[in-house]
């Protein structure tokens, strides 16, 4: 015997009641508290929170972030103080300005408990991140570049000195 589409329907829609309410559930405090590095939902948010001690890390994290932030710019604006500096000098700069950005927005998740605040300093330290990624990428490219002309030049200077040698 084949279901009618109506029942078929009233089964579903008691099937997502359902989930609905088990999602209700999971949503509430766990009452005996999350082991320590787990993540914990908090009661009426509904959203992942850290643990006491990602918290304490997440504060130290923050603290570091700044400091090299703070330090990034600054040397950066003395690389600005000649006129060659400034080719390179925005690059420590933009990098001091990803950390610092992403340590406030981990502060300001500290203070708030607001989950977006620590995905925003989560996208900030990816960008400061991708900047050192292609840098790195970069200067590799450079290095192999430079090593492939000083074995031209070595071979041309070897073979110059062998045509000149009687």
């Amino acid at each position: 015997m084949v279901p009618s589409f109506e029942a078929g329907m009233a089964l579903l829609e008691e099937s997502a009641n359902d989930n609905q309410e088990i999602a209700k559930g999971l949503a509430m405090a766990n009452p005996y508290g999350a082991a320590p590095g787990f993540v914990q939902l908090r009661q009426g948010q509904g959203s992942p929170a850290l643990s006491p001690i990602g918290m304490s890390k997440a504060n130290s994290l923050k603290t570091w972030m700044k400091f090299l932030g703070i330090l990034q710019i600054v040397g950066g604006a003395l690389h600005c103080l000649s006129i060659i500096g400034i080719v390179v000098g925005w690059y420590p700069i933009l990098l001091g300005y990803w950390l610092v950005k992403a340590a406030s927005e981990i502060e300001a998740y500290l203070t708030t408990g607001n989950t977006e605040s620590l995905e925003n300093g989560i996208g900030a330290l990816q960008a400061h991140y991708l900047m050192l990624g292609i840098a790195a990428i970069i200067s590799m490219v450079i290095m192999v570049l430079v090593f492939v002309l000083y074995l031209i030049l070595g071979a041309a200077m070897f073979a110059g000195i062998a045509a000149a040698t009687p």
